[in-house]
């Protein structure tokens, strides 16, 4: 195995639970209150948008249950995180090809939803295989989706994003992905928290924005060019879900560090005793 620190169990660690519970129930609260929130103010920013499809209900639910997961139980369900990180990869991956390959209107419901099961039953497979046969390949997914993540938000800070060319996002995108997918390798479980924090918080607002529609999620096919248009200009309501995303990162790393620190105290007394 790569990792070598485990996660304590709930009957072994009398904080985790409140601490859990507490915090899930802070970002649950969250998210309730931006997809009521966040309508509101970008309809003064942003034309009216068509109808939400069904596809895109399955990825916000998807993304927000990910994303809280990420948060919580990152750096201690080590095996459910090699699965998740290539499930995400490579569901991203073949969705992307997909509709780059043959892409499809907005009104094709049925080519839209044969998309994405046919990449979430092979994000699904690759997942496996990350999990059971290449787990250094997977924990360097974890850390370069950590990267990845930290750039995306960072670009989405501007309309049309922080960096303008193509060629120098596509560097930035790269170089970040790259050392966070590297430095896990050295410093496995502090890498390991801040990058699991990084994608959580950034799935949550995701899938927030799949029902909220501020027009936040649109950098993601912008900047990587999954569609023909290149258009993102964020509104307030987009910019309510930055915010969520920078309160979100420390209450996920406070979460970790304690979760770990409990955990080390339950090895010392065992240990001891």
């Amino acid at each position: 195995m790569v990792f070598s620190v485990a996660c304590p169990g709930a009957s072994r660690s009398r904080a985790r639970p409140t601490l859990i519970s507490s915090s899930a129930a802070l970002l649950f609260l969250l998210q309730l209150a931006l997809l009521f929130l966040a309508p509101r103010v970008s309809a003064q920013d942003n034309p009216p948008r068509p109808p939400l499809m069904g596809d895109q209900v399955i990825a916000g639910v998807v993304f927000i249950l990910f994303g809280l997961y990420y948060i919580v139980f990152g750096s201690c369900k080590h095996s459910v995180m090699l699965f998740l990180t290539g499930f995400l990869v490579i569901s991203f991956l073949v969705y992307y090809a997909c509709i780059k390959v043959r892409p499809a209107a907005p009104d094709d419901m049925a080519r839209r939803i044969i998309y994405l099961v046919v990449a979430l039953l092979l994000g699904a497979v690759f997942g496996f295989l990350y999990m059971l046969f290449l787990p250094r390949l997977g924990l360097f997914g974890i850390g370069g989706v950590g990267g990845f993540t930290l750039a995306m938000v960072l670009l989405s800070l501007c309309a049309n994003g922080l960096i303008q060319t193509n060629y120098g996002r596509g560097i930035f995108i790269a170089v970040l992905a790259t050392v966070f997918g590297l430095v896990i390798f050295q410093y496995t479980i502090p890498t390991l928290m801040l990058s699991t924090v990084l994608t959580g918080t950034y799935l949550l607002i995701l899938g927030i924005d799949f029902f909220a529609r501020s027009g936040y999620k649109d950098h993601l096919a912008a900047f990587t060019h999954a569609t023909n248009s290149d258009f993102y200009h964020p509104g307030r309501a987009a910019y309510v879900l930055v915010a969520a995303w920078i309160v979100g990162v420390p209450v996920g790393l406070v979460l970790q560090g304690t979760t770990q620190h409990a955990n080390y105290q339950r090895l010392y007394h065992y240990r001891t005793y």
